[in-house]
Parts: structure tokens; sequence; C-alpha cells
């Protein structure tokens, strides 16, 4: 038994090493923050899937994309997210349609309106908020620059 958990440990150390090297190490990272204002919440309508479009340009597939939401929101929002395929499928009249988790856990566990696009494919992502009588859809659209030519 001693052995084993011998084993155990110079395996997560080994790891923990590795991944300090890979952070350490790794093509530079960059944090790509996007407020959203207040006063768009108010301009959404779900009730005709209309959207407010926000485009997001990241520099390489590794940097930190985050949408950030009034941090006034009351405490009962719900906050969803589909992608392309789910809203289109919300659109057409399906009910049970499963939003997007990855996304939304950062935002929950830091108990703060966030959406976390980090390591996501390009491409359009709807984020839905509801509360009370006001429910609205978000259009993120998250594309990859080009590298520049050297």
């Amino acid at each position: 038994m001693n052995r084993l958990l011998l084993v155990f440990l110079i395996l997560l150390g080994a790891g923990a090493v590795a991944a300090a090297y890979w952070l350490l190490t790794d093509k530079e990272r960059r944090i790509i923050e996007a407020q959203i204002p207040a006063d768009v919440l108010e301009t959404v309508d779900t009730s005709r899937y209309s959207t407010y479009p926000v485009v997001l340009q990241r520099f390489s597939k590794q940097d930190c994309v985050l949408v950030v939401f009034p941090a006034d929101l009351p405490s009962n929002v719900t906050m969803q997210i589909y992608d392309s395929t789910g809203f289109g499928k919300l659109k057409s009249g399906e009910r049970h349609v499963a939003s997007m988790e990855y996304p939304l856990r950062l935002g929950k566990w830091m108990k703060k309106p966030l959406v976390n696009l980090s390591g996501q494919p390009d491409g359009d992502y709807f984020t839905r908020l509801s509360y009370c009588n006001f429910g609205g859809f978000i259009q993120i659209t998250l594309q990859t620059a080009a590298p520049a030519a050297k």
C-alpha cells in the first residue's frame, strides 16, 4: 500500500512539473476580455431570437477569451450558451436543447456573470441571459486572426 501511495505521489509531482513547464515555456498567451454594457441587455428580445452581435478576435487558440457581463445582474439570473447548431435548433422550435457547460464553469466557480470561450473553436456562440421579465441572446463570434506575414 505504501508503494502505491509513493508511486502516486511521484506521478502527481511529475505532472505538476510538466504543467508548470508548459505554462512557462509555451507560446505567449493573451487575455482577451469583452465587457458587455448593461444597456445592451435591454435591447435584445428572446421572443424574436434577436441577437446583439459581439465579435472577438484572438491571436491564437491558446489565448484566454472571456466575455464579462455586468456585475450588478440580479442573483436569480440564469445563463446558458449554445453553439450555432444548438441555437438553430432553438430557433426551429426544439424545446430541449442542451446548452454548453464548459464555458460557464469559470463564472459559476467565481460567482460572476462571465463566459469563458478559451479553447473553443472559431464560430458563433449565443449566450442567453434570463431573469424576471428579461431574456435575450448575445451573439459572440469568435475568430482567430491569421498570423502576420514576416
